[in-house]
């Protein structure tokens, strides 16, 4: 068990590995981490995280390979590879998802595109974290809003991810949702104008590839094909370039 005595695990469920399930890498390095883990035999048996706010590009497939190195698998026992849609830093996701199609067009594994937030949501959800509340899942911009989506209170979205100012957020949720789980980067610290009996899930732990590896394998287990996502970034605004050189 990860995170303190939260689990970044579940069930999981059954795939094209035999009775093994899925075995699933799951990449992500859409926040101040870069993240690795391994989805295989039902649990997630492995994950390492390297804290890095830039550099992600030199870090991810080694790490990836450290890991698979350890639990002594090649990249050709992969059935599935997820990657994390964000939203979060432009580049870290556009790093990421490069990475995870990379490995899906050399290993023949199904590609299974995940967002941080439904992620973290799920994670939640699984550990009653959220007690029983509908959530709110926040994300950096790395501009001063914030990402934001609502959910219910088993983890499903319930409406599209949008873009706040941190005292702003709570104003964009319908009044007759009820008391409400906040979660999100140094929530304790923000000016969310939170409403009677809402709770901030400050030990809620950010996304990464662990949560991601767990609800690809729920996705694969409820049979959701039609619902998984494709290898392809969720960018809320375009990516600022800088100027134009002369």
């Amino acid at each position: 068990m990860m995170h303190g005595e939260i689990d970044t695990g579940g069930s999981g469920g059954s795939g094209s590995s035999g009775d093994g399930g899925p075995c699933i890498l799951a990449i992500d390095a859409s926040g101040d981490q870069a993240s690795v883990a391994l989805w295989r035999d039902h649990h997630l048996c492995a994950a390492i995280h390297h804290p890095a706010r830039h550099g992600h590009a030199a870090t991810l497939i080694p790490l990836a390979q450290e890991m698979m190195q350890d639990q002594n698998l090649g990249f050709d026992a992969l059935t599935h590879v997820a990657g994390g849609r964000g939203p979060g830093s432009f580049t870290g996701i556009r790093v990421a998802l490069s990475a995870a199609k990379g490995l899906c067009l050399a290993t023949d594994a199904v590609p299974i595109g995940i967002s941080i937030l439904a992620a973290n949501a799920a994670m939640a959800a699984a550990n009653d974290v959220n007690q029983g509340r509908h959530m709110v899942i926040l994300a950096d911009t790395r501009r001063g809003p914030l990402y934001a989506q609502l959910f219910d209170p088993t983890g499903r979205p319930m409406d599209e991810i949008f873009e706040a100012e941190p005292d702003q957020i709570i104003t964009q949720i319908k009044d007759d949702i009820g008391p409400l789980a906040i979660a999100g980067p140094n929530v304790n610290t923000l000016n969310i104008a939170n409403r009677n009996g809402d709770v901030m899930m400050d030990n809620l732990p950010a996304p990464d590839a662990g949560q991601i590896a767990a609800l690809a394998a729920s996705q694969i287990a409820a049979g959701a094909t039609a619902s998984i996502e494709p290898l392809t970034p969720l960018y809320l605004a375009p990516a600022f370039l800088g100027p134009k050189r002369s």
